[in-house]
């Protein structure tokens, strides 16, 4: 039997944080209430018509899909609940075959004027903000490469709208976005998943879906008038596992989403930083005869076992878990981590990991 998670948050919501406070981060308690809590939430989807598998592209960060970022001018929009446009615009360009996740939020410079506009001149964007300090950002993942021009022609007439930025790549301004945006909803086809407002306790013992009379909107954005079907899932399991994180350079400041991840893998684990890392003669070797092309691309195709060790540990601390995966047949435990190396060209690459807890050692299972 094998189950995997696509990802846990852990850095923005502090619900497992909580419930380790109390068990212990170390406990079986812990180990099993997330596995448990995620059945929940495949259940709770499954009600709906969903298929969780369905969601990884919404959540997992991918090598060769773009994202970006609306930014719009709240002053300049007509309506005090500026949002709403917004998205009524944006409703009308987003397809029915697509799988994405939608954050926003408010982006406020006040105290700091200037401060959007040199994080956008960083992403090499020609978007000028005219001065002004009040902004709503709309963020997208996993567009295709053409998407961020037809977004910026789709809504270049709107009154508000600035420009988009590709955040496809890390940058000072995505960071910063990272610390700011919300969840806001998955699209996954035609259908929208939100976060409803109950927990899962809320929905069993008061059966609250039953009780709101209608398709679930609790954001209010014209869905339906779009041929978009609505659904919201118990907010607690989405905080945890429907919130898709913007990379960031975390540097080890997020070591504690990291042991979340972990912490569903296995009862025994440690932090990242201080785990063994190995990369074994003959898996290096049929890397190169496979994956040639994608270590060239990067410049690593003269690298040797040792030397990808100390990259794998030096880039582990500084990124998130993905792809999380318990595989009990063969007792293997693995996940994924995306890193992107410098060059002319910024260059992401996959590496797929197997965690060993008894001896808190991680050894490469290969590299796309």
């Amino acid at each position: 039997m094998s189950k995997s998670i696509h990802t846990i948050d852990s850095r923005e919501n502090m619900e497992l944080l909580t419930v380790a406070a109390f068990f212990g981060i170390q406990s079986d308690a812990m180990h099993s209430l997330i596995s448990d809590w995620h059945d929940l939430l495949e259940a709770e989807l499954q009600s709906e018509g969903i298929d969780y598998r369905e969601l990884k592209a919404a959540l997992v960060p991918a090598k060769k899909k773009r994202e970006a970022a609306l930014i719009f001018d709240t002053a300049a929009i007509p309506d005090a609940w500026y949002p709403l446009p917004v998205f009524e615009k944006l409703l009308q360009y987003l397809d029915r075959k697509s799988v994405n996740s939608v954050l926003m939020g408010d982006f406020i410079e006040r105290s700091s004027p200037g401060c959007l506009q040199r994080c956008l001149e960083e992403t090499g964007s020609r978007i000028d903000t005219d001065g002004t300090h009040d902004h709503f950002i709309v963020y997208l993942n996993n567009l295709s490469k053409s998407d961020p021009a037809n977004l910026d022609r789709h809504f270049r007439e709107f009154a508000g709208y600035r420009g988009i930025a590709d955040l496809s790549y890390g940058s000072v301004f995505k960071t910063l976005l990272s610390t700011m945006l919300i969840p806001g909803f998955i699209k996954v086809r035609d259908t929208v998943i939100m976060e409803a407002e109950y927990d899962y306790a809320e929905w069993i013992l008061d059966k609250k879906k039953e009780s709101l009379g209608g398709p679930a909107n609790p954001l209010g954005f014209p869905f339906a008038e779009n041929g978009f079907r609505t659904t919201a899932i118990s907010q607690d399991l989405y905080g945890i596992f429907l919130s898709y994180k913007i990379e960031r350079e975390c540097d080890g400041m997020d070591e504690a989403d990291q042991l979340m991840g972990l912490n569903f893998l296995d009862r025994l684990f440690g932090p990242l930083r201080t785990a063994a890392v190995e990369v074994a003669p003959r898996k290096l070797a049929y890397i190169k005869q496979e994956k040639g092309d994608t270590l060239r691309r990067v410049g690593l195709e003269e690298i040797t076992a040792g030397e990808l060790e100390e990259l794998i540990h030096d880039k582990i601390t500084s990124n998130y878990l993905y792809n999380l995966e318990i595989n009990e047949q063969y007792g293997v435990t693995k996940f994924n981590i995306m890193i992107e190396l410098p060059g002319d060209k910024p260059y992401k690459l996959v590496l797929a990991l197997k965690y060993h807890p008894e001896h808190h050692r991680i050894s490469l299972i290969t590299c796309f």
